[in-house]
This record gives C-alpha cells, sequence and structure tokens, in this order.
C-alpha cells in the first residue's frame, strides 16, 4: 500500500463483501508461544493479573487461551496457588 495521498485516494480499497471479497485473516485465538518458555510464562502471568484486578480483556483473552491449552491451565492454577500464597484475598 502506498503512502502517497494522491495515489492512496486512487487505488481502491479491498473489497471486503461479495463474491470478490479480499479473504480476512483470521487472528489467533491465543499467542503463539512455545510452552513453558519464558515469554509464555510471562505471558501467563501477565493475564493472571490483569484479570484479577479487573481488565476484562484479559480475562476474556486468558478463558479462551486456557479452554484451549491444558498445560497453560496446570500452570494458571499453580499461578494462582503462589499469587494465594502471596497476597491472600480478604474476605
Amino acid at each position: 500500500m502506498t503512502t502517497d495521498p494522491v495515489l492512496r485516494a486512487a487505488v481502491p480499497a479491498p473489497r471486503t463483501d461479495g463474491p470478490f471479497a479480499a479473504p480476512v485473516p483470521a487472528a489467533p485465538s491465543v499467542p503463539v508461544l512455545q510452552v513453558g518458555s519464558p515469554a509464555w510464562r510471562d505471558r501467563l502471568v501477565e493475564l493472571h493479573v490483569l484479570a484479577e484486578h479487573g481488565d476484562v480483556e484479559a480475562a476474556t483473552e486468558a478463558e479462551r487461551w486456557l479452554a484451549e491449552d491444558d498445560s497453560a491451565r496446570r500452570h494458571w492454577e499453580l499461578v494462582e496457588r503462589d499469587c494465594l500464597e502471596i497476597h491472600p484475598r480478604r474476605v
């Protein structure tokens, strides 16, 4: 795609409907990270903390991830246990 405003105006945007619609790539429902890698673990902990503090998007992403990945679910439970040990919930 060009950044020139004149050319950009002359080039039609891809169609989003009808038989000539450009395919829209599906967004992955969960991040593509190697299980157990530092980035994988960090994302899991980050989602846990954000969800615990009311971030609806993080909670939704976490729910999708945990539904699709048994390893993530097991580690989520470990993170939750550790968090409760460090900072018990007040009733």
